[in-house]
């Protein structure tokens, strides 16, 4: 998935089995749908669209756009395992596989996006 801005009606892979299809363009989908657990993020992480700014609120953590541009340390596989398992420092996360995939959607979004 490289091309992140997807024509409407695109079927989007998120995972081994699942698909998504793209109503709305892929950025306007993104932000929206995880607008909420974005917020949390924002608490440590740089979110560009929730808390844009020059670092991170929490120093050492890496921001939204450097996740999303080293799709190579950061794969979509990767991310679902991290995401699913409560881990220091954010033990207190638990999120549903819906939230997961709606960050990793958000996260393809800003792969390439203008810093």
């Amino acid at each position: 998935m490289n091309q992140l801005m997807l024509t409407l009606g695109a079927t989007v892979r998120v995972g081994i089995f699942s698909t998504i299809t793209v109503l709305q363009p892929l950025d306007a989908r993104a932000a929206e749908t995880t607008s909420g657990q974005l917020e949390r993020c924002a608490i440590c992480h740089l979110v560009p669209d929730v808390n844009p700014g020059a670092t991170a609120p929490k120093p050492g953590t890496p921001s939204f756009q450097d996740i999303a541009d080293d799709n190579v340390t950061y794969t979509n596989d990767r991310l679902r395992s991290f995401l699913r398992q409560p881990h220091f420092p954010m033990k207190g996360l638990v999120l549903t596989e819906g939230q997961i995939t709606e960050i990793i959607v958000y996260l393809e979004a800003l792969r390439g996006r203008p810093r």
